[in-house]
Parts: structure tokens; C-alpha cells; sequence
């Protein structure tokens, strides 16, 4: 199949829509979701996919194409992974960002049908939920840490944290999961900076401390010892030798 630029001509893209040539006309809204995958550019966090490591299973998707949209999808609003890919996949800027284009989004990467189809379908296409569930089953967790690192790092190099002092955020996000963030306190406001996924809803009385000491040692390891002067904490999460 041919590609060609059909810019502010009115005549050839009607006639290109009466032949069927849909894949032709390519639209962005270049809204936030544009910038904000502009800004993950910027800051490397696209680029750091390259560090997260997965156990393959099966041809399909290239992994660094999928790891890029995992990273991208957190700027979508949308409350399910179906509705955020959804999305996502309506905007053709970003996309060509990520490294997809018209025809593999179009027509996948393969000949793979999906289960239970006799004909090709949208499981088999890279915006499929399905699709994306895999490939964060197949990540493995503990290279997870070097991105984080990786994309922490990037904040101190580019001098976009501008303060010493700091907030630890144990609020979770439900009675299954908890996130626990060290914020850094701004003037432009705060700013995550570090963070650990726990599950249940247990707090670390009794535990020393150690996420808290984790995510403080891991800022001072990248960004030096006076990254972090002033930590400010909730006792009834922290308690004992810590805030002692």
C-alpha cells in the first residue's frame, strides 16, 4: 500500500474517502494528552522503557512499542485499561511519537487471529486490552526499580527539584493497594519524586521504617546527601525510631 502527504487539499482527501482510503487521513486533537506525552519524551521516561525487562512468550508486538504505551497511558482520564487505550489510540500524534504507524495500528503486526476467532480481530491489535494485559504480566518487577531510578534521576539532572523539603504520602489507593510517595514541597506545588506499591492496608508500625529509609536512601543516592533536609510524616503511619 502507498502513503502520501494530502495537506489542506479538500479535493483528494473527498476523493480518497469515496475510493475507501480511510488510512489516509490521519487527525490529532494536540491536546494535553499531546503534551504530556511530549513532556515523557523530554524527560526520558519513553526513552527508559529500554531498561524494563520481559519474559516473551509469543511474536507479536514489539515490546518496546507496548512498554511506551503502558508509560503513556497514566495521562489518559479514563477510569478502565480498555477505555484509556481506547483513547489513546484516537490520537495520531502521539502515536506516531510511540513509533506505531497507520497500518500496524490498522492491521497488527501479524497474522495472529486471537483465541476462539476464525478471522483476524482486534484482539490480535496492538490497542486491545488483552494485548496490553499480557505485556504487564510479562514485565519483570524487579527491573521496574532501574526505570524508576532511571526516570527519577532525570528530575535532579534537569533541575526541576528546587526544594529540600519533603512529604511522605501513605493514603494508598484502596483496601488492595498502597502507595506510598515522598513528595518534594514546592513552591509551583508538590511534586512526586519517589514512590513503593504495597499491598493490603498495613502501615509500617513495627517495620522500622524501611520503606520510608528505602525511598529516602534511593534520593540521596542519586542526588547526593543534602538532596533531602526536612521529611514530614503522618505518626499514625510512621511511628517509633523514625520520627524519634
Amino acid at each position: 500500500m502507498a502513503w502520501e502527504w494530502r495537506a489542506n487539499n479538500r479535493e483528494k482527501v473527498l476523493a480518497a474517502l469515496q475510493k475507501g482510503e480511510y488510512e489516509a487521513i490521519l487527525t490529532s486533537r494536540e491536546g494535553a494528552l499531546d503534551a504530556l506525552a511530549h513532556l515523557a519524551w523530554e524527560l526520558e521516561v519513553l526513552e527508559a522503557v529500554n531498561l524494563i525487562q520481559v519474559e516473551r512468550e509469543r511474536e507479536g508486538v514489539p515490546d518496546e512499542l507496548l512498554l511506551r504505551t503502558l508509560a503513556v497511558l497514566p495521562f489518559v482520564e479514563a477510569l478502565s485499561l480498555s477505555a484509556a487505550a481506547n483513547t489513546l489510540f484516537e490520537d495520531a500524534a502521539v502515536l506516531l511519537q510511540l513509533g506505531y504507524t497507520a497500518l500496524q495500528i490498522q492491521d497488527g503486526f501479524n497474522q495472529r487471529r486471537g483465541k476462539r476467532y476464525a478471522q483476524k480481530s482486534a484482539q490480535s491489535r496492538p490497542y486491545h486490552r488483552d494485548v496490553l494485559r499480557e505485556e504487564l504480566q510479562r514485565i519483570q518487577a524487579a527491573s521496574l526499580d532501574l526505570y524508576r531510578r532511571h526516570c527519577v534521576a532525570v528530575l535532579y539532572q534537569r533541575g526541576l527539584i528546587r526544594s529540600q523539603v519533603y512529604a511522605l504520602d501513605g493514603s494508598g489507593m484502596g483496601p488492595e493497594m498502597r502507595v506510598v510517595g515522598l513528595l518534594c514541597l514546592q513552591k509551583d506545588g508538590p511534586l512526586w519524586v519517589n514512590w513503593r506499591l504495597r499491598t493490603g492496608n498495613e502501615s509500617e508500625k513495627g517495620q522500622e521504617g524501611a520503606v520510608v529509609l528505602a525511598m529516602v536512601d534511593e534520593i540521596r543516592q542519586i542526588a547526593g546527601e543534602e538532596a533531602l533536609a526536612w521529611l514530614l510524616m503522618d505518626a499514625l503511619y510512621v511511628d517509633g525510631f523514625l520520627l524519634a
